[in-house]
């Protein structure tokens, strides 16, 4: 055999070992089965994101973020608003716009249209994915989103620094009951219910 043809056949199955390797552990990550129990010891600590199971009857762990613990509170809420945005709502746009200090710590947390559908009133006129005609429509369909936000960014199992609420808008105003009736995300979500 030639010897380039030699060193092609190597490469390929070290790469091939490698990507087994890398699958097997993010496969891990990504199944929720990562053992958080010893993680005050690390650098780094993984944070769940939530969601509904299959049959869209309960919550459960559908990944994790792993995250430095050097990263400030407001960095690690906009990389887990930036993963739920790829991951969870179809790259919808979601804002941390502050975390509001007075006697709690209270993210705000802005959910945004698409640029394209920010002017359009109905939602017939609405294009592509969009909060009001995706998520925040049907019983099951605003249960799932509402327990997908409001648990993924209280992490109320995590020990360390954190906010102890977070208040949702809406294209930047406040949600009410009115605007939808089956998302339950006006108000503030406080960390210790």
């Amino acid at each position: 055999m030639p010897r380039n043809m030699n060193l092609t056949i190597g490469i390929a199955i070290i790469a091939l070992i490698i990507g087994a390797l890398s699958g097997a552990y993010y496969s891990k990550v990504l199944d929720g089965e990562i053992d958080v129990e010893d993680q005050e010891l690390q650098e780094e600590y993984f944070y769940p994101v939530y969601g509904a199971d299959r049959q869209a009857e309960k919550t459960i762990v559908n990944f994790y973020i792993k995250l430095s613990e050097d990263l400030t509170l407001k960095e690690k809420l906009k990389i887990i608003a930036d993963k739920l945005s790829r991951f969870k709502f179809d790259h919808l746009p979601i804002e941390v716009v502050k975390i509001k200090k007075n006697k709690q710590d209270i993210a705000i947390i802005n959910l945004c249209e698409h640029e394209w559908n920010r002017s359009q009133d109905g939602s017939d006129e609405l294009r592509g994915i969009s909060w009001r005609s995706h998520y925040f429509q049907g019983s099951a369909g605003g249960m799932i989103t509402s327990e997908t936000l409001i648990r993924t960014f209280l992490q109320r199992d995590y020990n360390g620094d954190w906010v102890d609420g977070v208040k949702f808008l809406y294209e930047g105003r406040e949600i009410t009951q009115e605007m939808t009736q089956h998302i339950h995300l006006s108000g503030i979500k406080d960390r210790k219910e």
